[in-house]
């Protein structure tokens, strides 16, 4: 299973996201990021790669496997999902 984290606003994250992501903003992280479970590998995405740059050093930063989707949903030629779920 991937396990991603989009770091995107609510707003933007319930006009589109990726089937089976979390959202948690960019701004949220530092305050809830150790309820995420640190066995798992994440991918982070953003709208154009910026923030899931420092959501990923961040999570790099204290001990989390992740990895940064490049182009972030920009580049994203997949299905989406619409609406919060």
């Amino acid at each position: 299973m991937i396990n991603i984290i989009d770091v995107r606003e609510p707003f933007e994250f319930k006009e589109e996201h990726i089937a089976g992501a979390v959202n948690i903003p960019l701004n949220d992280l530092p305050s809830c990021f150790k309820a995420i479970d640190r066995s798992k590998t994440y991918i982070v995405v953003c709208h154009a790669g910026v923030r899931s740059v420092a959501a990923s050093e961040f999570m790099a930063e204290h001990g989390y496997r992740v990895k940064n989707m490049n182009g972030g949903m920009i580049e994203w030629t997949g299905e989406v999902e619409r609406g919060l779920k």
